[in-house]
């Protein structure tokens, strides 16, 4: 009895750590290969540019510089006295889209998904292309100049519009980054985008 009740508490837990890895994907060689994985990932982007009208490929570029596709990055613990003491983080920023505790209850307000996750992939991802429409609501800024959306999205609207940006060359430096990576992602889902498509409408994921 007492083994099988160790079986049982031993797989309890390896259920417990692979849900919790669930959404960390491994090194993937290509976004086709991830979101070949990722099907439910997929689902979620396609469903977001139906609703939104945001690129698929802006979205996941946001989400790799600030996430790297972790469901549950945090910012990093601040400590003090010899690097010893913990006194919390940098800031509140949480999940794939990394956003912050009082931006993702304006978010929630204005959409009134009040049940939205920042750890939830389709949140967040309906949350970054809805940012971005706030932007170009805000600041003009075009949704395909993800240059620009990413300084706006990193700076909010009214650093962007007060120019905080220029004082951060290494912000402008990760921008261009970012909008380099949604150029690839673009041109790589373009190859496979029809495959995908065919495993999307059999998925029940």
């Amino acid at each position: 009895m007492q083994f099988s009740l160790n079986k049982k508490f031993l797989l309890a837990i390896s259920v417990v750590f692979l849900s919790s890895c669930e959404s960390m994907p491994e090194k993937y060689n290509s976004v086709c290969e991830l979101m070949d994985n990722k099907i439910s990932w997929y689902k979620s982007l396609e469903k977001v540019e139906k609703n939104r009208g945001i690129d698929k490929s802006t979205i996941l570029a946001f989400i790799k510089q600030e996430s790297s596709f972790n469901a549950y990055a945090k910012t990093p613990i601040k400590k003090v006295f010899f690097d010893l003491i913990p006194v919390g983080r940098d800031s509140s920023s949480y999940g794939f889209s990394q956003a912050k505790d009082v931006t993702w209850k304006w978010y929630q307000q204005k959409t009134g998904n009040f049940s939205a996750d920042r750890d939830d992939f389709y949140d967040s991802s309906d949350f970054i292309a809805w940012y971005i429409l706030q932007s170009k609501k805000m600041v003009n800024i075009s949704t395909n100049d993800v240059y620009n959306q990413y300084l706006a999205y990193h700076e909010g609207q009214g650093g962007f519009k007060n120019g905080s940006y220029n004082s951060k060359p290494w912000l402008k430096k990760v921008a261009k980054k970012v909008a380099k990576t949604a150029k690839s992602y673009k041109s790589n889902l373009k190859a496979c985008e029809k495959n995908l498509d065919n495993i999307y409408s059999w998925s029940y994921f």
